[in-house]
């Protein structure tokens, strides 16, 4: 990899308030115009770490500006505190003189602004870990997310943004923002630089950092649905089939398009790390998606990557458009509550499913297979009968990712599935939960109106032509246990139980690309030492690559046998030898009927293929 030219260091940061500051004022000239917002970002190529960032301000009238920090990001449901890797906070107007400012809390400063028309607002931030996907700065890419870099002026969320990009020499930069519009000469002017640059503009805040950006020296292949033009960003290991790969997106784009029978962006930007462990994640956003994926997985199969593709993209709909209405405009200082997340993630989930079974991607018996895995999944947990799919979705702040008890990914697609099997049932298959969905999109999407979360049941029983208000009070804020063999059978499909005595280590459960310990009660393997945050690295001598492998592992074993299990914990390396013990398993086999009637293959063949009248 070539090195990075033009390293910024602590010491130039008072030179790049003087640059900085002599385009912002240049072109400022009547307090009584418009409050401008205009952001300088520059990395730190010299430790890696973050980066320095300035906000201009121009046409203020206000005495004190406040700058905050969010707390959040939209998308991941946990309370992040950014603020606390913010450092080297300063401001100054348009003469150069330094500025107070006082730190209100741990998100956020006040500048005595002083009746100044200008000012430029500077710090550095610190780059914490990604959620998902490891370190996102470092000398080979930077990632950006928008609400773990840029502050907010209070009061000013509203206004329109431009952002100028100071790239590392020899590198690019993708991002789903486009460039100013032309009469923006002001922000152009303030971007002038010697160096490698790129100047995007968003209409508000929220839409800035809801846009992520990659830099690098990145793989980039274009394809176009219609007119509008699709970005395929990958960075990292790039040893799989790539023209494969892509046409695997774009077949999901387009099923998917059709489905919603709407493109609601001028272009789409998916931005791919390709890591070199197992495992991985993704994020959503407006027009564009960050998604890590296992390089290995990838060489192994394309279709590797189709799922959360799938997740991500369905999402431009489910939750950034279609959205209970407390998710946006948002309040980044606070957790944002809502008990609909089953219905914007899990039912996600399960439309991940359908694309993949109806663009062909998996077969139907494959299809099958994929929710019988998430039945399992919710009949062994016993706290399907104590938490609601509501409550699962309301406490996800207090809880966190991975910890015990319901998961609304996974309920909350079982109860995609057989929510759009009763929509199918009560109307002979002539409308089903696409039409809810468009039905959303239409009426609320559109509008830029968020549903109330009591509107649901509503909404599906227009749907339906009859009330389904007892689906809803049954198996989504309440807990009775949900209907699979009724609900089933009216599409032609047989659910088979069996239940035997199985070996286990306790509920360890693995995230991200290194295999990340998040979970772990007080069964055998926390027993013999496993703590949370260790990095599993292989059982009894072989690599595990995600939480399957673990399954499977402990799956091939009988209880009382012993799993030898190596562990990285920080620079150490460790071994665990660990006894299984017993719990009683329920597992899941669905099938098709080989006799079914005309309607139950009416249900079958319409819930399997693409649906869009």
């Amino acid at each position: 990899m070539n090195s990075i030219h033009s390293c910024i260091c602590r010491r130039h940061i008072a030179f790049l308030f003087v640059t900085m500051l002599m385009a912002l004022f240049a072109t400022a000239e009547e307090k009584d115009k418009q409050l401008t917002i205009h952001y300088e970002w520059r990395p730190d190529t010299e430790t890696h770490n973050g980066s320095v960032v300035s906000i201009m301000i121009t046409n203020n009238n206000d005495s004190t500006l406040t700058f905050s920090m969010p707390g959040w990001t939209p998308g991941a449901y946990r309370f992040a505190e950014y603020g606390r890797h913010v450092r080297e906070v300063k401001a100054r107007n348009h003469d150069h003189q330094t500025l107070r400012v006082d730190k209100l809390d741990d998100d956020s400063w006040q500048v005595q602004a002083g009746g100044n028309h200008a000012i430029a607002f500077t710090y550095r931030v610190e780059k914490p870990l990604s959620f998902f996907g490891g370190r996102r700065d470092d000398s080979t890419h930077i990632q950006l997310e928008g609400p773990s870099t840029f502050m907010y002026l209070e009061g000013g969320k509203a206004q329109p943004v431009t952002a100028c990009f100071h790239v590392p020499s020899q590198w690019k930069l993708a991002c789903g923002l486009d460039s100013p519009p032309k009469n923006l000469h002001d922000a152009t002017a303030r971007c002038e630089s010697a160096e490698p640059k790129y100047l995007l503009y968003a209409p508000n805040y929220n839409t800035f950092i809801d846009a992520p950006v990659e830099m690098s020296q990145f793989e980039e292949r274009t394809f176009t649905i219609g007119k509008t033009p699709f970005h395929v960003v990958m960075h990292g290991v790039m040893d799989f089939d790539i023209d494969g790969f892509v046409n695997m997106v774009k077949k999901i784009c387009a099923y998917q398009i059709e489905l919603m029978n709407d493109v609601p962006f001028t272009k789409y930007v998916f931005l791919y790390h390709i890591n070199p462990g197992f495992g991985g994640g993704g994020l959503e956003h407006l027009n564009s998606t960050t998604i890590s994926l296992s390089a290995p997985m990838l060489k192994e199969s394309v279709t590797a990557g189709a799922s959360v593709t799938a997740h991500e993209f369905f999402h431009l709909w489910n939750v950034k458009r279609i959205r209970p209405k407390v998710l946006g405009p948002f309040d980044y200082s606070q957790p944002v509550r809502t008990k609909a997340l089953w219905f914007s993630e899990g039912v996600t989930s399960y439309y991940a499913d359908l694309a993949q079974v109806r663009t062909g991607l998996v077969t139907p018996e494959q299809f099958l297979d994929m929710q019988a895995r998430q039945i399992r999944v919710l009949q062994n947990n016993p706290d399907r009968l104590k938490t609601s799919a509501e409550q699962a979705s309301w406490e996800i702040w207090d809880r966190g990712y991975g910890s015990s008890g319901v998961n609304y990914y996974n309920k909350g697609q079982l109860l995609g599935l057989l929510l759009d099997l009763r929509l199918r049932h009560e109307t002979g298959n002539k409308k089903s939960l696409d039409d809810m969905f468009r039905y959303l999109n239409q009426n609320y999407a559109k509008l830029d109106k968020g549903f109330e979360e009591d509107e649901l049941p509503e909404i599906a029983s227009r749907i339906a032509g009859k009330d389904l208000r007892d689906f809803f009070t049954k198996y989504v804020a309440g807990v009775e246990e949900l209907p699979y063999q009724e609900y089933l059978a009216w599409a032609g499909i047989e659910m088979e139980v069996e239940q035997k005595r199985v070996a286990t280590l306790g509920n360890v459960r693995l995230f991200g690309p290194q295999n990340s310990v998040i979970m772990l009660d007080d069964g055998p393997a926390a027993q013999a030492g496993l703590q949370r945050r260790d990095l599993l690295k292989e059982v009894n001598g072989t690599l595990i690559k995600n939480q399957h492998d673990l399954d499977a592992a402990v799956a091939a074993k009988a209880p009382g046998d012993t799993l030898r299990m190596k562990v990285a914990r920080g620079e150490e390396t460790l071994m665990f030898e660990v006894k299984l013990d017993a719990r009683e398993d329920v597992s899941y086999r669905l099938s098709f009927l080989n006799k079914s009637s005309q309607q139950q293959l009416e249900i079958r063949e319409g819930l399997l293929a693409l649906d869009n009248k």
